[in-house]
């Protein structure tokens, strides 16, 4: 293994890989105006694209030589000059053939139920993880599988974390068999390793004929698979890869480097031009907040909000970042009102808990009643009571709440009927007041009938689409007329009417590939369960609910971000950092990431088994400040139970604000410490 505290802080120019550590910002120097691509960026998610775009944009570097693209996205281009298949099979299509294994395990399965249970059915989510934990670590290659077995057995718990790796090795082998598809990203990785071995390259310059250099970015976990092929571009190719490690996880990857290349027979040379300490420099200076309690301290970082923001900062120079933004957004929403301040809170989008949602799937599920034959009164009404409107929607539209609550108690004890029962029996009603409402529902039903019984691709458009248009939806109007100044209501309906339309694009899609391939009879349950099945697997991406207001940042969000000011809340043990987590036996996952023998320094480790992941966002967090930097956190719980700070305070230099001076921060005249008062510009009131 290789003595990383002798290499050089500057890559040998003749390295085929050059490793990177810390500063994400070493990218963008990559960046020219030549015309041809000759540099491809490869980032793990959407938002480190966003940003990086962003950041050259903050900048004004041209792009134009830039690729940026997945890694999955380029073993597709590889496979496809090499001859190979690009397809890729889904998680969701994933889950149902492990659903249909389990059904039937055989002898190779069946040794899994020791550890998940008698009900193998109930497990497919569990299969499914540990699948991909194997597939991260492994890259499919069965040296690498024999090594993670050989971890298992010496470790504590081995039999129980043996049988787990063998039976979901047999069920990832299960999927596989009878297909040409890759059943996942790593599985298409790994078949464009198998390419470019095979070929020496050639798929490679087929595909990326002017390419010199790639680089990967904005990763805490470095996959197997994913090293497998930059090795074999590096070693088989005249490209150049540079490996830009975070501050945290970069100093655990970069000495494996070289075991973990041996398995792909890669004689890449390895290279690193920066230190692989664990290190993070601030941009700007320090000042750390303590707060008795978590309401106390959103408290008091919206008290510094607002003090800049009093003194001359725009609202897009501030953000807050935490490591968990969702166990903070309500703190810091109640914090905000007493100053009037909006805030942005960058979060997935709660599909599964909006409205449109919601009317989608009831729809559905009257629409399988229809054809049953069984209509109950709580299928009739569900869609109405989710805002069903008719495509040529009158003025009436939607219906009276109270009015379509009157006729549905009324009917509350009818028995399912078929629709023209239903129609029947609300012609019979004896309805003054509420006809309007009745003729509403009756709409509906009418509606329902007319709809196609067998749904196919174009048809869940037609049918399901004009229900969730966003250029006719009056949901967000409606929550504006009753909204906070900060339209985060208004915003966030607005947001989900949008998930919905694609939702409704995307299970057309999938309904379509799986009739086309003979895999479902289509009907309206099948729909509805796509709906919850890509709701589940496939929440959105993470996004600001209203771009004029304060951003509110998860820390991994922070990559390759900046503002002049930054607040990161949360400072203190079990919060930042939070423990690690895995689906594998964690005495396995400790063997692995402990990397003391061979076996397992021949394996990748995954992010979110290491504590090293919480200290990348945290870097990315403070790197975020370039004029001022606020780190803030509570002695207590809300239960009251004493915290212990966070052990990464003690990587940045700062000055304490604490006691009686937080408390006069937060007090009715908001009076600033001297340390936070010169870094504003002077004191506040009120």
């Amino acid at each position: 293994m290789r003595d990383w505290s002798s290499v050089p802080r500057e890559a040998d120019s003749d390295a085929d890989i050059v490793v990177h550590v810390g500063d994400p910002t070493a990218v963008l120097s990559f960046a020219t105006r030549d015309l041809d691509p000759t540099d491809v960026v490869l980032t793990p998610e959407q938002l480190h694209e966003r940003n990086l775009k962003y950041a050259l944009k903050e900048r004004s570097r041209a792009r134009q030589n830039l690729l940026l693209t997945t890694p999955t996205d380029l073993a597709a281009s590889v496979l496809n000059h090499a001859g190979g298949t690009s397809r890729l099979l889904d998680r969701i299509d994933r889950l149902r053939r492990i659903e249909t294994v389990l059904a039937n395990p055989g002898p190779d399965v069946e040794p899994l139920r020791s550890v998940l249970g008698s009900d193998f059915a109930a497990h497919a989510e569990t299969v499914e993880t540990v699948r991909e934990e194997l597939a991260v670590v492994t890259g499919g290659d069965p040296g690498r599988l024999d090594a993670l077995r050989a971890c298992a057995d010496a470790s504590p718990l081995g039999t129980a974390a043996r049988t787990t790796i063998d039976g979901v090795a047999a069920v990832a082998d299960r999927l596989t068999a009878g297909t040409d598809e890759a059943v996942s990203d790593v599985a298409r990785l790994r078949a464009a390793a198998d390419a470019l071995r095979t070929d020496d390259g050639d798929a490679w310059r087929a595909a990326f004929p002017t390419v010199e250099r790639v680089h990967l970015a904005g990763v805490s976990t470095l996959g197997a698979a994913l090293l497998d092929v930059l090795g074999l571009v590096a070693d088989r190719t005249e490209v150049t890869v540079h490996l830009f490690l975070r501050s945290g996880t970069g100093p655990e990857i970069a000495p494996r480097l070289e075991d973990r290349l041996d398995a792909v027979s890669s004689d890449a040379r390895v290279a690193v031009a920066t230190g692989v300490e664990r290190t993070v420099t601030p941009r700007a200076p320090a000042t750390e907040v303590v707060a008795r309690t978590p309401q106390q301290e959103a408290h008091a970082t919206l008290a510094l909000v607002d003090a800049l923001l009093g003194n001359g900062a725009s609202a897009s120079e501030v953000a807050i970042v935490a490591r968990d933004v969702d166990a903070y957004e309500r703190l810091l929403s109640r914090a905000a009102e007493p100053y009037g301040r909006c805030l942005s809170v960058w979060t997935q989008l709660p599909v599964a808990e909006t409205v449109p949602y919601h009317l989608l799937r009831s729809t559905c599920r009257l629409l399988a009643a229809r054809r049953r034959g069984s209509v109950t009164a709580a299928d009739l009404f569900a869609p109405l009571e989710f805002g069903w409107h008719p495509p040529e929607r009158g003025d009436h539209w939607p219906l009276d709440p109270a009015g379509l609550a009157r006729i549905r108690r009324s009917l509350a004890a009818d028995r399912p009927r078929s629709l023209s029962s239903w129609r029947e029996r609300l012609g019979a009603l004896d309805v003054d007041r509420d006809h309007r409402t009745v003729a509403g529902v009756r709409r509906l039903v009418h509606w329902t009938r007319e709809a196609p019984a067998v749904p196919t691709g174009p048809n869940v458009r037609a049918v399901l689409a004009p229900l969730v248009d966003p250029r006719t939806e009056e949901l967000p109007a409606r929550r504006r007329r009753h909204d906070r100044p900060d339209l985060a209501e208004t915003s966030r309906a607005a947001r989900a009417v949008v998930r919905a339309s694609e939702l409704v694009s995307e299970v057309a899609v999938k309904l379509d590939d799986w009739e086309t391939r003979g895999r479902v009879d289509p009907s309206w349950e099948v729909v509805r369960d796509l709906l919850e099945a890509i709701t589940a697997t496939r929440p959105g991406r993470r996004e600001h609910d209203n771009a004029e207001a304060i951003d509110v940042l998860d820390g991994t969000d922070t990559w390759l971000r900046s503002y002049p000011y930054v607040v990161a809340v949360g400072l203190t043990e079990g919060d930042w950092p939070q423990r690690p987590r895995g689906a594998l036996p964690a005495p396995l996952r400790d063997a692995v990431v402990g990397g003391d023998t061979a076996a397992a320094r021949r394996l990748a480790v995954r992010g979110a088994w290491t504590e090293a992941r919480e200290f990348d966002h945290f870097a990315d967090a403070v790197r975020t400040a370039t004029e001022h930097l606020f780190v803030t956190r509570a002695e207590r719980t809300r239960d009251e139970i004493p915290t212990e700070p966070s052990r990464y305070l003690d990587a940045v230099e700062t000055t304490t604000v604490s006691g009686w001076a937080v408390s006069q921060l937060c007090g009715r005249d908001c009076t600033l410490p001297d340390a936070v008062s010169r870094v504003v510009g002077g004191g506040v009131n009120g």
